[in-house]
């Protein structure tokens, strides 16, 4: 018993100094070899293994120790090693075994319950959690600042992923710290006021900076900090179209070189979105970067979802076909109901099959797949339209709408395009059906308001389908819902036109009558005279128009009276010399000399006198050279310059005027240098 209380000195004494933790460990198995059940060795083994990353160890030792005690470390390891469920199952059960028994406090256990949910994105959850703690905390509790912060993050997130039952104005706080106004910015972010969002973002930086100056922490630490703070900032002018900002504030990002791989990723694929198809080589590098290993433990289900999309597209644009299928089909395996993975394979598609027909076949494979994904319906039917087969595209659609919701069938651009199918099969009764159809499911849908659009296009339709008396009951039926309604009244004169012009012309004046009332204020506007004198002058390109004298009062002119205009000096005309007003004028005036024809008829004539000059043996290039050939002008076996043919449109117009400008001085320089050795000769 001595030697136990010894050993528990010298664990308390290892522990106190900071030792290493292979000796502390060392020490409390040497009491725990005294003690099996010794529970304050455990636990110290249990810190060791969890400050060294060691969480399966500390796991199998906690599992030996009583959850109400140190529920809170079991809980810890099961999130280091991100088994959440598992985790938030401890937290309960520890938190229904102390609120039975009444031995300790809850709050610790909540607060870990929040932040569980609030890793396993179910944000709306970790707000009622919050908001439930922060009612039983008080201001001065330790808890209160840590508490507050974590709430607001939790808002935001939320606000980011459209949780339904989370207001998105920002609470009223006096934490004057820079996590707080950072999520604070975020809300705002989530709220889209943008701007609001950047000044939250730039003090968050200027407090963050002046704390960690503060503490005496150096200029390198202090960059790892602020690093989160700077890419939200690049990422908002990002989305304000200020791309070249953005690109600076990631570039710093990647240069300071975070340790955080969750920074790193999201950063990295930011600039491959600014950077598109430009740098896929480097960009390639980046996507690496942002798919490393452990980001997707850090990261939420919507980065690494936007991650992978931009992976494909990357892919993509780097004529990587292979690659970029095999990526859209994992992602359209993890993401059902997206349409973009079906656009992205699409598009690969279509770009690389030679036949439409191959591509249109590799399509319905995927629709086979997906049944109720209306990406791969609408791609595979247009892919028909291009090909002009109408009637594959209404079986495409009709059996899309054959294993879904009846109502999705009935949305206003799925009902256009049915329309606007039918029309092109002439088969005009479906489409009326599609039309009728759907404004009975609206009209049903809702109880106060008809739907109109639906409506109107129907009658619309009808009235362009020669049926004007069952057009005319829907425009009826659209001006009892709006007498108003100018396109309504018409209509249902175009209606009328075609069977009872005496209701047409009732209708008409009707409709006169209408555009009356809108006109009065038009009218009135018109009333106004106009200076046209001064509008045109308003509009004039010239530097004389803009010192125009005004008549309007100098604000210099005390006494009120206007500055008359100066009058213009009229300038006598000047007529040419030998002006002859009876001859009718050269119409080649205009030209310069040298394109008049009478210009070009000279140049005729003594290019034909000039022809024969040189004429002669030391004048002709014959073919051959150097000593001893037949071609005395080609000294030294120099053969004239080849005309530079036009080299074909290069895939980058950046390529093309690298390559023709080089290729074309030299042309012109041989030629210089050739004339040259024949002057010397």
């Amino acid at each position: 018993m001595a030697n136990l209380k010894a050993l528990y000195v010298e664990l308390e004494r290892l522990c106190a100094s900071g030792a290493d933790g292979e000796k502390i460990a060392k020490a409390a198995d040497k009491i725990l070899k005294g003690d099996p059940n010794a529970h304050d060795a455990k636990h110290v083994k249990v810190v060791v293994h969890l400050r060294a990353d060691q969480y399966d160890e500390a796991l199998q030792i906690l599992e030996t120790l009583p959850l109400e005690e140190y529920g809170y470390e079991r809980t810890y390891a099961l999130y280091r090693l991100h088994r959440l469920d598992d985790a938030l199952s401890v937290v309960r059960e520890a938190l229904a075994s102390l609120e039975s028994t009444a031995k300790g406090t809850t709050k610790a256990f909540k607060i870990l319950e929040a932040q569980l949910h609030y890793r396993m994105e179910d944000f709306g959850a970790s707000v009622k959690i919050y908001d439930a703690i922060l009612k039983d905390l008080d201001s001065d509790d330790p808890y209160y600042n840590e508490v507050h912060v974590n709430y607001t993050a939790a808002k935001a997130a939320a606000r980011l992923a459209n949780v339904p039952g989370v207001d998105s104005k920002l609470p009223k706080t006096s934490i004057q710290m820079y996590e707080m106004t950072y999520n604070l910015a975020c809300m705002a972010l989530a709220s889209g006021n943008l701007k609001e969002a950047t000044q939250l973002l730039e003090k968050s930086r200027k407090q963050c900076r002046d704390v960690l100056l503060s503490e005496s922490y150096g200029e390198e630490e202090i960059e790892q900090e602020l690093a989160i703070i700077v890419a939200q900032l690049g990422y908002l002018h990002q989305l304000q179209g200020r791309e070249d900002e953005a690109l600076d504030l990631y570039q710093g990002i990647l240069k300071s070189k975070v340790a955080d791989v969750a920074i790193t990723a999201v950063v990295s694929n930011n600039v491959n979105a600014i950077k598109r198809d430009k740098d896929l080589f480097d960009s390639q590098k980046r996507q690496k970067v942002a798919t490393a290993a452990g980001v997707e433990q850090k990261l939420t289900k919507t980065q690494l979802k936007v991650i992978s999309m931009n992976g494909a597209l990357l892919s993509f644009y780097a004529k990587s076909a292979g690659t970029a299928k095999d990526l859209v089909k994992k992602l359209a395996e993890q993401y059902p109901d997206d349409d973009l993975p079906p656009l992205i394979l699409a598009a690969v598609s279509s770009k690389n099959a030679k036949n439409p027909r191959k591509a249109a076949d590799e399509l319905e494979e995927y629709v086979k797949s997906y049944p109720t994904n209306l990406g791969f319906r609408l791609v595979l039917c247009q892919t028909q339209i291009n090909q002009l087969n109408f009637s594959a595209a209404i079986q495409i659609m009709n059996d899309y709408f054959g294993v879904v919701d009846k109502t999705l069938q009935y949305q206003p651009a799925l009902v256009s395009l049915m329309v606007w199918l039918y029309g092109r099969v002439d088969q005009v009764d479906m489409a009326v059906e599609w039309l009728e159809s759907a404004t009975q499911h609206w009209k049903s849908s809702s109880e106060e308001v008809e739907d109109t659009w639906t409506l109107k296009q129907l009658a619309a339709f009808k009235l362009k389908s020669h049926r004007a008396r069952d057009a005319a009951k829907d425009y009826e039926r659209l001006i009892r819902l709006d007498p108003s309604d100018c396109s309504a009244i018409a209509g249902l004169v175009m209606a009328y036109a075609e069977f009872d012009l005496a209701a047409a012309e009732k209708y008409s004046a009707a409709l006169a009558s209408t555009e009356s009332a809108d006109l009065e204020d038009s009218a009135a506007l018109q009333e106004q005279p106009i200076d046209v004198e001064k509008l045109e002058s308003s509009f004039s390109w010239s530097k004389k128009s803009e010192a125009q004298p005004s008549t309007e009062l100098a604000e210099d002119n005390v006494g009120g009276t206007p500055v008359k205009p100066k009058k213009k000096r009229k300038r006598k005309i000047r007529l040419p010399k030998n002006f002859d007003p009876n001859a009718p004028p050269d119409p080649e005036r205009w030209l310069p000399k040298y394109e008049r024809s009478a210009f070009l008829k000279k140049a005729g004539k003594r290019k034909e006198k000039e022809k024969d000059i040189g004429r002669g043996p030391q004048g002709a290039a014959v073919s051959g050279g150097g000593l001893g050939g037949t071609g005395s002008a080609n000294i030294f076996g120099l053969k004239q310059p080849a005309a530079v043919q036009s080299p074909p449109a290069p895939l980058s117009p950046q390529l093309s005027e690298v390559e023709k400008t080089p290729i074309a001085r030299a042309s012109v320089a041989a030629t210089a240098a050739n004339k040259k050795k024949n002057k010397k000769k």
